[in-house]
């Protein structure tokens, strides 16, 4: 090719390039103001022409705006009360999937199926790592705390331990080591004013066992028991130790072998709620009626 001919061709494609990026940033535009007007259905109408005018990474970046503000809007109606609504957003999102299970945790609160939520708030911790939050005031780590928060206080009205499926198809419970700092709170039940287990309350300490025996480092462990305000102090404090010796005498005849500390503290360490209006008042005592778990590698 000649240098005129070489020149020639730059120049058309000077040109493409011109018209192929006014093309993309005229879509962005559109979507935007879609977007502004919670117009879903033209949003999702411009992304085949989006995938076309614009590169890669502008289009997975405008799909994942698409997704956020599907999940902001399923997470209002919840808010609402219009938990089908939002479950219909909440189907049409194809990125973010950790506030998918956000606010379908969200949604199973509502309908207090709190093992499901648990199951729901869970994941999306598991998944938060791989997306920016929803709300762009709040940190990750803060994100990550709040969700796990929200799956603990779950698991505890629900009053059992449940197994998740991770990402891996590895089963965990919810416990074990993080990389927030969390007070490991779990559900063991008990019979009523009694330090004996239930079936429910073994199957969650037999749980408890197969997550600590997973954890090839640990030198001490501490099972701390917590009542919620109802009974005398004294009544509460003998009660939560009974309850912790019990649970640390099952740890022991489980084979967890290291040095284990039983420690009851009654109603004197409450634990701090996210959010009490989420929850009745059997839904707020039933997160202090708890044995906690301290480990130390």
């Amino acid at each position: 090719m000649n240098r005129k001919g070489f020149l020639i061709l730059i120049g058309l494609l000077s040109t493409s390039c011109t018209v192929w990026s006014e093309d993309c940033a005229k879509l962005q535009a559109e979507l935007r103001n879609s977007l502004a007007n919670n117009d879903f259905d033209t949003s999702e109408s411009l992304f085949p022409k989006i995938e076309q005018a614009c590169t890669q990474g502008t289009f997975l970046g405008e799909k994942m705006l698409f997704s956020r503000m599907l999940a902001k809007s399923a997470k209002a109606l919840v808010g609402q009360g219009k938990l089908e609504q939002a479950e219909a957003l909440l189907n049409r999102v194809n990125a973010l999937p950790w506030s998918v299970n956000g606010v379908r945790g969200d949604i199973a609160a509502k309908r207090k199926d709190w093992k499901e939520a648990a199951q729901q708030y869970h994941r999306a911790f598991e998944q938060l790592s791989d997306s920016p939050p929803l709300d762009e005031h709040q940190t990750l780590e803060k994100t990550k705390r709040w969700m796990y928060q929200l799956a603990s206080e779950a698991q505890l009205i629900a009053e059992k331990v449940d197994v998740i499926t991770d990402r891996e198809g590895n089963e965990k419970i919810l416990l074990g080591e993080r990389d927030i700092q969390v007070e490991e709170s779990i559900p063991v039940k008990f019979d009523t004013n009694s330090a004996e287990l239930t079936s429910d309350g073994r199957d969650s300490a037999d749980k408890l066992v197969k997550s600590l025996l997973g954890q090839n480092q640990l030198k001490q462990i501490a099972v701390i028991g917590h009542t919620d305000e109802r009974g005398t102090d004294a009544y509460n404090l003998t009660l939560s130790q009974r309850r912790a010796e019990t649970v640390a005498n099952y740890l022991v005849a489980n084979h967890i072998t290291v040095p284990i500390k039983s420690i009851g503290k009654g109603e004197s360490a409450p634990k701090a709620i996210s959010d009490e209006s989420r929850y009745t008042q059997e839904e707020k005592w039933a997160i202090q009626r708890r044995v906690e778990i301290e480990t130390l590698p």
